[in-house]
């Protein structure tokens, strides 16, 4: 009952009077499992209204409630965009079943990938027998394709039987500039059943068309999405956005920056994109200040580092050289790892 009470709060939209009364109810509980599956509960019922910063805020204060509350409590910080704190969670946790203690290491893998801590989660993967586990093998190739090395993860993920293999191996094909490829796998991808692959299709042909300096090709791509899995929102909104931008069509572009508000993540990739928008309209004091933004609303390093460059673009529009030519060094200096970020800074600010 307490359990229903709190997902039909949520579904109203009154997750402040949720959280108030989950609170109490968890502090004067006595029963441990009671305590553990109203709190797992009430994370599944935040993410499922679309209210993932909130999931992963509760998340965050009851993962010790039990086994299913800190997996839960994962998965929200995970589609926060806090996966270090999900790893945090995870390795702290042991599943009392090989089911369940399988499932914290897959889900640990995930995080680790998500958190750039690659060889940490290549060590977990080859903890569940890579040879021969199909799961395991995927799980090695998307940390191959992380880490840039794309021929190993097309190694790995021959004759893959997971569900998610096409899309790894379309990526991996991205980053081996075999785009003919990359189209192929995503377009059988597209014609698979199910939103979720279909969806992962569809971006990937947008994504790759985008690539090949095609915009309206990636518009046309993401026009055959007649329903867009949950998971590829955000994906979608800014290969949309990037193509708008790239056809002139500013206004449009800044409409779907605007609308992305569900977590922290939409909302850094909102600064970011309302920025470029400024920028396209030569508004480059209003571009700036949402760079900043973005920058202080963010522990990703990678929207870090495209904040960090688009202050250097920022200020080199504005005509001071100076501090464009220090945020470039900063950027050089601190993420040296993110190579489109210093190259679209230094394109502008020079140096």
């Amino acid at each position: 009952a307490r359990a229903t009470w709190v997902a039909a709060s949520v579904a109203a939209g009154k997750i402040d009077d949720a959280n108030a009364r989950l609170a109490a109810w968890l502090e004067t509980e006595g029963d441990a499992g009671a305590r553990e599956q109203v709190a797992a509960a009430a994370m599944r019922a935040m993410r499922d209204a679309g209210h993932a910063s909130a999931a992963a805020d509760l998340g965050a204060r009851y993962a010790t409630a039990g086994f299913e509350s800190a997996m839960e409590a994962a998965i929200s910080l995970r589609e926060a965009g806090r996966p270090a704190e999900a790893a945090a969670v995870l390795k702290a946790l042991t599943g009392s079943t090989a089911e369940d203690e399988r499932w914290r290491r897959e889900m640990l893998a995930d995080a680790l990938v998500d958190a750039d801590q690659l060889d940490e989660a290549d060590d977990v993967w080859a903890s569940l027998d890579a040879g021969a586990d199909a799961t395991a093998r995927f799980g090695r190739a998307r940390v191959a394709r992380s880490k840039g090395d794309y021929a190993s993860a097309l190694r790995l993920l021959e004759g893959s039987t997971d569900p998610r293999a096409p899309e790894e191996r379309g990526l991996a094909y991205e980053g081996l500039g075999r785009w003919d490829d990359a189209a192929a796998a995503y377009e059988a991808l597209a014609l698979e059943s199910g939103a979720e692959m279909q969806t992962a299709g569809r971006v990937g042909q947008a994504r790759v068309r985008l690539a090949l300096d095609d915009p309206p090709g990636a518009l046309a791509a993401l026009a055959k999405l007649s329903l867009v899995d949950p998971g590829y929102t955000l994906t979608v909104a800014q290969i949309k956005a990037e193509s708008l931008l790239a056809v002139g069509r500013v206004d449009e572009a800044r409409d779907v920056y605007a609308a992305l508000d569900a977590d922290a993540e939409q909302r850094t990739v909102r600064s970011l994109g309302l920025a470029e928008c400024a920028l396209a309209t030569d508004d480059a004091k209003a571009a700036l200040s949402l760079f900043d933004q973005a920058l202080r609303g963010s522990s990703d390093r990678f929207y870090q580092a495209h904040a960090i460059a688009g202050l250097a673009r920022s200020w080199s529009e504005l005509g001071n050289r100076e501090k464009a030519q220090a945020e470039l060094m900063r950027l050089r200096r601190e993420y040296a790892d993110h190579d489109d970020a210093i190259e679209r800074a230094t394109a502008v600010a020079g140096g």
